[in-house]
This record gives C-alpha cells, structure tokens and sequence, in this order.
C-alpha cells in the first residue's frame, strides 16, 4: 500500500497503518509511478486534492469519502465510486464490534469539552493525524 504523508508524525502514523510506501502528495506523479510503473488499481480518497487520481492505471478505481461525482475527478479512465454514510443500526453496531475486536482501529487526536467546540473546529481546521471528538458530558 502506498499512503501520502506529509510531516514525520503523518508518516508515523501511516506507517502504523500498514503503508509499504510513503510519498509526499506534493510528489504524486515522480514516486509513486517508480513503485507502481503500470499505476495503481485503487486510490482512496479521504483528504485532500483529488488529483491523486494521476497515479491510478487505465480503468483504477478512484473511491471517495469527499466527492460525489465522477466530473469532481479529474481523470478520463477512473472509475469513481463514491462512499456514502448509511448509519442504520445494524451498520453502527458492525462498526462497534469490528473496533471492539480490534479488526479496525480509530486515532483519536484531541477530545474538547461541549464549551470548547469553537478550539475544536480551530484545531480540526490546522489538520489533524485522527479524529477531533466533541464531548458532551
């Protein structure tokens, strides 16, 4: 897997992750052709520009947590498959037992209080490395 990172503590973390390579999104059309020559099957979207799309193959799958069309891709040979939330039960409680089991894993960087959910967006607006959460005791 080939992950995008930018500073040390990203790399950490994507590291941990499982990535095998790690580029800089700056550098998206140099080092990950050298590690993928024919491109790569999948790229998945979940932050930032969506250019990524130039390092997939003829046909790659572009899936996005971001965008909901295939115009917003800027790829003629992408297949873009957009995921949508579906909170029903049944999928919250998937979601609650596959992280109690340990099979998925959430990065949780900061926790605010309710009275301090104006730092919190500040804080989610800087980037962060996992999530902000709102608490409301």
């Amino acid at each position: 897997m080939i992950a995008t990172a930018t500073t040390t503590e990203e790399r950490a973390h994507v590291a941990g992750l499982g990535a095998d390579e790690i580029v800089d999104p700056v550098d998206l059309s140099g080092r990950p052709r050298e590690v993928a020559p024919a491109g790569a099957d999948v790229v998945f979207h979940l932050a930032g520009d969506p250019s990524v799309a130039q390092v997939l193959r003829h046909g790659g799958r572009f899936v996005s947590l971001l965008l909901r069309s295939p115009e917003a891709v800027p790829s003629d040979t992408a297949v873009v498959l957009p995921v949508y939330a579906d909170p029903t039960p049944e999928t919250l409680e998937r979601i609650a037992a596959d992280h109690a089991s340990g099979a998925t894993r959430l990065t949780v960087q900061e926790v605010f209080p309710l009275d301090r959910v104006e730092d919190a967006l500040e804080t989610f607006g800087r980037g962060t490395i996992g999530k902000v959460v709102i608490g409301i005791d």
